[in-house]
């Protein structure tokens, strides 16, 4: 459901935030082929891994379900103010999204 008063929440629970740094070796193959896929994902090197190994490379991170819920707010917000000129920009972003989900 819309909520006209919506404002950027975090979706992260206590457990999820990040407060911990740790170092990993690799070869420069490795770390290659890390950064290629990172940047076929749009994420930083550091976020894609992380993701890989909690999540199995999931794609629907936190981030991007907060990203989704963002566009979602601004189509809502288009619609009632009757703003079409948004419509553009609305549909770049759904698809940047769905690029990182496919």
């Amino acid at each position: 459901m819309y909520n006209k008063n919506h404002t950027k929440q975090s979706t992260r629970s206590e457990n999820e935030r990040k407060d911990t740094v740790t170092s990993v070796r690799m070869s420069k193959d490795q770390k290659q082929k890390i950064q290629q896929k990172a940047e076929k994902a749009g994420m930083p090197i550091g976020s894609y891994m992380v993701n890989v190994a909690a999540n199995g490379g999931d794609k629907l991170t936190p981030e991007t379900l907060v990203a989704f819920q963002n566009l979602i707010n601004t189509a809502c917000d288009a619609v009632k103010e009757n703003k079409p000129e948004q419509a553009e920009d609305m549909q770049k972003g759904a698809f940047q999204l769905w690029q990182k989900l496919i």
